[in-house]
């Protein structure tokens, strides 16, 4: 299992589909999955990868991945040896880490960053330029390959070092019990709060989706009502 010191508090964690990923602040990658603590450092080494760390943002990424964004780097780029820096690197991990976007978000510690399921992209906020330095207050979003800056009105005070999430309650698309036709996305969620199942629908490219209930005929001493079945979800 991998070593949990002081130093590796700062280092970034994530988690995606059930498996979590941990860059730890003296460079190791770690990786659970299916009950067990998996150490990729090895595999993640004999290709290009980031290096030791404290301070970046990490979330889930499109495809099922994790993205990672800047941080302290504390002993330069890819083994490099130099004084710590602050970067503004963009890593994908996929099984594997790769360096993606080389343009987007200037360098900074203490990002807030969160996944962002409807619209399929990783949402970046806030953070600071250097240890002491003020905060930023702005915003980024990264589909798995560009960061585009983005402003909404109001946003929150720049800030450092806050936390963020998704709220899945905060966007409710309709009931699976009446007709639904909904916009193209790359994912979707179904929630059945009374079977407790939360489950998702993702799709290779955006897609709609047409929804309806499946319905029987029943008669009761009312006379004949219908009774609902199930569902069909069908992208188009």
């Amino acid at each position: 299992s991998p070593k949990v010191t002081f130093a590796d508090v700062a280092g970034p964690v994530a988690a995606v589909e059930g498996q979590i990923v941990v860059l730890t602040s003296d460079g190791e990658t770690w990786h659970w999955s299916q009950g067990h603590w998996l150490n990729e450092t090895a595999a993640a080494q004999s290709v290009i990868h980031p290096n030791q760390r404290t301070g970046a943002a990490m979330a889930e990424g499109p495809g099922a991945s994790l993205v990672l964004f800047g941080g302290e780097v504390l002993y330069g780029f890819h083994g490099a040896s130099s004084p710590a820096t602050v970067g503004g690197d963009t890593w994908v991990w996929n099984g594997l880490w790769k360096r993606a976007a080389t343009t987007g978000p200037s360098a900074r510690i203490g990002a807030a960053a969160a996944f962002d399921p409807v619209h399929v992209q990783t949402v970046l906020f806030g953070g600071c330029s250097s240890r002491g330095s003020a905060a930023t207050g702005d915003m980024w979003l990264f589909d798995g390959s560009t960061w585009t800056p983005k402003v909404v009105a109001p946003m929150p005070p720049a800030r450092c070092y806050a936390q963020m999430g998704y709220d899945a309650n905060g966007r409710q698309l309709g009931q699976l019990e009446t007709v639904l036709d909904l916009s193209p996305s790359d994912r979707i969620g179904l929630i059945d709060e009374w079977l407790g199942l939360d489950a998702a629908l993702e799709f290779s490219r955006a897609a709609g989706v047409w929804a309806f209930p499946i319905e029987t005929i029943s008669q009761s001493e009312g006379g004949f009502e219908a009774v609902h079945q199930s569902t069909a979800v069908v992208p188009h």
